[in-house]
């Protein structure tokens, strides 16, 4: 049993976890589909029910059961717990209609970041994030999917404002289309961009420079977790202060990936941001764009 202060039973959430020793398979659960109903995000795969995995939420905390892939003996493991709550997280499942809809939220704010994911078909993961470039404050970005490293297929003026959003939200995977209103029951985590001086999330982006003294971003804070991908192509990369985001190595794990974690020295914590410390592609291509995703 996992204590935790957030109230995963009164106000509903959800919770990722890798093991980032090993390579089993990201888990996501929430409390809108229930907790047994595992998606993996970087994997196409339908909902699976899984009876073992998380097996009970509370007020204080969360049950977790014998499946491997979140409990296996010896092996480490990461949850990233987020509770719904105004300007930061709404969980949505409708059934979709074959046809573009405006879906309504109530979290008080445009959103930043949408995942979409049919959980009744094998379909890709359908993203929408808010940035395109930094002159660019008006389209945003969709076409891409947490299973795949495909880059952004499309800068959109897709219909997004602070009470709904349109849910013609693409995933692609370099080859393969497909659209969040085509996925029979379909999840929407409804993520918020919140700069207030008091806000828990911030959605946004940067340009790569090719040095290992690279862009600083400023957040007004020290993010607790990173979640950033190329507009071009690369890989998901996920880092958080729980395994290790400091000023030396960092740990390095992928959201289109089952891979253990990676140590490298690729992102510097400051007082209100964060700065890049690596030429990788994956973060630091110069006059490439980044989205980054960032959790406080």
């Amino acid at each position: 049993t996992t204590p935790t202060p957030l109230n995963l039973s009164g106000n509903g959430g959800l919770i990722l976890t890798k093991n980032y020793t090993g390579t089993h398979a990201w888990s996501l659960v929430d409390t809108v589909r229930g907790v047994s109903s595992d998606l993996e995000p970087s994997t196409t795969a339908a909902a699976t029910t899984q009876s073992t995995g998380i097996t009970s939420v509370s007020s204080t905390g969360y049950t977790t059961g014998t499946l491997a892939k979140r409990n296996s003996n010896t092996l480490g493991f990461v949850d990233y717990v987020m509770r719904q709550g105004p300007k930061f997280l709404q969980i949505i499942q409708q059934t979709a209609t074959g046809s573009a809809v405006n879906v309504n939220h109530n979290l008080g704010i445009r959103p930043g970041f949408i995942l979409a994911k049919s959980t009744t078909l094998t379909h890709g993961w359908c993203c929408w994030h808010r940035f395109v470039a930094p002159t660019d404050f008006s389209a945003a970005s969709t076409g891409f999917s947490t299973n795949a490293t495909a880059a952004v297929r499309y800068a959109t003026y897709l219909d997004v404002t602070d009470t709904f959003f349109n849910n013609e939200i693409y995933s692609w995977n370099g080859s393969t289309q497909t659209i969040a209103y085509q996925g029979g029951t379909v999840v929407y985590y409804v993520f918020g961009h919140d700069p207030s001086p008091s806000g828990r999330i911030q959605c946004w982006g940067y340009t790569g420079n090719g040095s290992t003294t690279g862009p600083v971003i400023e957040l007004g804070w020290t993010p607790r977790l990173l979640i950033i991908k190329s507009r071009s192509t690369g890989n998901w990369v996920v880092l958080d202060t729980s395994r290790g985001l400091t000023s030396a190595n960092d740990a390095v794990l992928n959201l289109n990936l089952a891979n253990a974690q990676t140590s490298s020295q690729w992102v510097d914590p400051t007082p209100t941001g964060f700065q890049i410390k690596t030429t990788v592609a994956d973060l630091n291509t110069a006059d490439v764009n980044y989205m980054y995703v960032a959790f406080r």
